[in-house]
């Protein structure tokens, strides 16, 4: 996990990726040590909402810098909200059919 509310560096996704982990959050982690901490049982779903940044930023030493962005591959916003929510009746159903169960 990465502290948030920004969404993981470069750098930070590489040194994750090299740890081993295939999905990094910002919330997951410290609200379930919260919970168990106040001995609340946790079920924990995560929706993965965007795919994390790994190419490196742009140099002044590569030879055409002027393509390149600094923004070129970042994690969008917009974009992660918007799965969110494309994602939310899906999540809905997976919730319900589990409360359904117990």
């Amino acid at each position: 996990m990465v502290s948030g509310p920004s969404y993981e560096t470069r750098a930070e996704a590489r040194m994750i990726q090299a740890m081993g982990a295939d999905v990094v959050g910002m919330s997951t982690i410290p609200e379930v040590i919260v919970a168990r901490h106040c001995g609340i049982q946790v079920l924990c779903i995560s929706l993965v909402t965007n795919m994390v940044v790994l190419d490196p930023t742009p140099s002044a030493l590569d030879e055409d810098v002027s393509a390149k962005s600094m923004t070129t591959g970042m994690a969008n916003h917009d974009e992660v909200l918007r799965a969110g929510r494309e994602a939310a009746l899906d999540i809905q159903g997976v919730i319900g059919t589990f409360v359904d169960l117990l």
